[in-house]
């Protein structure tokens, strides 16, 4: 079977989709698939999330190019909406009768619905709906998104399935369960700069709380120029102590900081699915996350903390997490662990 993936950018300053949909197309190659991805702005072929030795094709130029370089595909799977090649992806499979899958990436949750409102309104009217309605079928990450997908009046079949993690073992063999009570006590979140993120949110429940020998880390690329918002709040609060902002981080940069971390924070008003959120608790961190993100079972299993998005909620959390003895947070963080190894790697995903 050939399948072609299409994606809005597979540099890692794109955020979770970018590792998601690349690391998809991997594991389907690895089920005898002929896998190809595409993005409109080149980035298939610096995609840092395939090794080169993957069997996956990359193409660039337009999609119709890609197309004629790769075969008609079986299944195009678009991720994501709204954009213009999006509407060019959708145009091209209904004209050549090729079946098309489109996975929403969380960008019909009512957050992102209300984010530059009148623009989405327009475009709807104008291509949106009608190019979904022409989907085979739409791809919803978690129980949430699939409920707000339902109810934007697309009558298609909705099929939920999660991402999956790629599990770090060499990380995991150089960090031991007993490193984490040695290191610093750090809260750390791992993300886009964006406002969707509620790192504002985040600053005040931590100035409000100031947990003593703790440190909050900020990481992750800006987007439109919200890092400038945070260093303002962070001046503003007098919180240049203890909050370090140290920019995007590499992969290995990346899993360092998860294992030398005590504790998890993403403060999203809302997540289609939140692959840092599985990504630290496959390094056994525990996680402190809002009900704007599709993670429920922390709080069923007991494997961190799942509260509203509000300053008042979060920073009742913060106060609890930070008050924790190191080895319960371990203990947590390894529940956790077992859980995400269990329900989220890529082989069964795909």
């Amino acid at each position: 079977m050939k399948i072609l993936l299409s994606g809005t950018s597979f540099l890692a300053r794109y955020g979770g989709p970018a590792r998601s949909v690349s690391q998809l197309a991997d594991a389907l190659a690895a089920t005898d698939c002929e896998i190809g991805i595409w993005a409109p702005d080149q980035s298939a072929f610096e995609n840092p999330f395939l090794d080169s030795s993957s069997p996956v094709q990359r193409f660039g130029e337009t999609f119709e190019l890609a197309i004629k370089k790769f075969g008609k595909p079986d299944i195009v799977h678009d991720n994501g909406i709204w954009l213009p090649h999006n509407h060019v992806v959708s145009k091209f499979a209904k004209a050549n009768n090729i079946i098309r899958i489109v996975s929403t990436r969380g960008m019909l949750l009512p957050w992102a619905l209300k984010h530059k409102r009148l623009k989405k309104l327009a475009a709807w009217h104008i291509y949106q709906k009608a190019d979904l309605r022409s989907a085979s079928a739409l791809h919803a990450t978690s129980d949430a998104e699939n409920i707000s997908v339902s109810r934007s009046g697309i009558d298609r079949p909705v099929f939920t399935i999660p991402n999956g993690i790629k599990f770090n073992h060499e990380q995991q063999t150089k960090h031991t369960r007993k490193d984490r009570a040695t290191h610093p006590l750090t809260a750390l979140f791992i993300g886009r700069i964006h406002p969707v993120k509620g790192l504002p949110m985040l600053l005040e429940s931590w100035a409000k709380v100031r947990p003593k020998g703790w440190r909050l880390k900020i990481a992750g690329p800006d987007e439109g120029g919200h890092l400038g918002h945070l260093q303002t709040v962070i001046s503003r609060l007098s919180l240049a102590s203890s909050v370090e902002l140290t920019g995007p981080l590499d992969d290995n940069a990346k899993w360092d900081a998860m294992y030398r971390a005590s504790l998890f924070v993403s403060p999203s008003y809302t997540e289609n699915f939140g692959i840092s959120i599985a990504e630290a608790m496959s390094c056994g961190l525990p996680v402190l996350t809002t009900t704007g993100t599709p993670w429920s079972v922390i709080e069923t299993r007991q494997l961190g903390w799942w509260v509203e998005p509000s300053s008042q909620h979060l920073s009742a959390a913060l106060r609890l997490a930070c008050e924790t003895p190191v080895p319960n947070l371990v203990n947590i963080g390894e529940k956790g662990k077992v859980y995400v190894l269990e329900h989220f790697a890529w082989p069964r995903i795909a």
